[in-house]
């Protein structure tokens, strides 16, 4: 009753509610970061990365958060934050996937991005630790 009370006191005010769900939460993860450009020497160097998610809307978004996506995947064991193969941007091609395994906190993403003039792989691997929920931007329209 109360939870209802608070959610529907927000929706009066035109706030997002915020839950306190173990299904919505922030993850903030760090460790190293290695990144090559086309044929020059590996950079390597520390990461940290905020996501906010929310397992049970399927979104999360990285923080800045400047648009909600939509979670590739979940299951018992790894959240799937992204998974694209060859998508155009404007300037490159790009592959990638950014994963959390839900049982270790070990974060894995590699992004691959090629044009006809450079060839960037970035691999980062860390932790992630679990904080509160930092809720998702409120539509301005």
């Amino acid at each position: 009753m109360k939870r209802s009370l608070l959610v529907l006191t927000a929706g009066l005010f035109g706030l997002a509610p915020i839950c306190a769900s173990a299904q919505s939460f922030n993850l903030v993860c760090k460790g190293e970061q290695i990144r090559v450009v086309s044929d020059q020497p590996a950079v390597q160097s520390r990461f940290v990365a905020t996501f906010r998610v929310d397992l049970d809307r399927g979104q999360f978004c990285r923080e800045p958060c400047e648009g909600i996506s939509k979670l590739a995947a979940v299951d018992a064991n790894t959240i799937t934050l992204v998974n694209e193969d060859d998508v155009q941007g404007k300037y490159m091609i790009i592959s990638g996937s950014v994963r959390v395994n839900r049982l270790t906190a070990a974060y894995s993403e590699d992004i691959d991005a090629h044009s006809g003039l450079a060839h960037i792989i970035t691999g980062r691997r860390g932790k992630c630790e679990q904080k509160p929920f930092g809720g998702f931007p409120t539509p301005k329209f």
